[in-house]
């Protein structure tokens, strides 16, 4: 597999902190594309064009993160412990380490919680109390429905061989992500916008 994060995703998922967590974004659609091209299965539309994505890794927290605080502690600390370090004008939801040239950015995301939860949504975010909060995403509740787990092996960046997999949404719940980002897009009349370029 051909994809100078896949080192860093395997650093993460094979954490025991990390196992709940589901990738999301550009990153995990080019993966899913390249998993499905290398099996030789049929697709529904044939042809179709190399994904291209944004440089970072979109992981959806699960809402025990926040049910059960030693989980998001254990994972807040992992983080901190492989160089990750929160950005200042999204502290909490996203975190970067340079290695070399490369920036390596993670942007956490949460769907909304239901009531019976209790979980905490202020504003953009979701979860109180650490220092670990996910973008809320309204968008993906059916995140938990039907995920596809996605097989992984290489090297993690210390240079170690691992087999590892990792969690992506269901078509159904990628469509509804993208057509609110698309509908956000024209919201904001940004044709062209960098991100949006990208991520198509």
């Amino acid at each position: 597999m051909n994809e100078p994060l896949l080192p860093y995703i395997l650093d993460i998922m094979t954490a025991p902190a990390s196992k709940s967590l589901v990738l999301a974004g550009g990153l995990g659609l080019r993966l899913k594309q390249q998993f499905l091209r290398s099996s030789g299965e049929r697709w529904l539309i044939e042809g179709f064009e190399d994904i291209r994505a944004t440089q970072d890794m979109d992981f959806f927290l699960s809402m025990s993160m926040f049910l059960e605080p030693e989980m998001g502690l254990s994972f807040r600390d992992f983080l901190r412990r492989e160089g990750y370090e929160p950005v200042e004008n999204a502290k909490y939801f996203h975190f970067s380490k340079q290695v070399g040239q490369m920036e390596v950015k993670i942007d956490l995301l949460a769907r909304r919680p239901s009531k019976s939860e209790r979980v905490k949504v202020s504003g953009p975010r979701v979860g109180s109390g650490i220092e670990l909060h996910g973008r809320v995403t309204p968008e993906a509740f059916s995140l938990e429905d039907s995920p596809f787990r996605l097989p992984l092996q290489g090297k993690k960046s210390n240079g170690e061989a691992v087999e590892t997999s990792v969690f992506l949404p269901h078509a159904y719940t990628w469509l509804n992500m993208k057509v609110q980002a698309a509908f956000d897009w024209v919201k904001n009349d940004k044709p062209g916008g960098r991100k949006h370029v990208k991520d198509v």
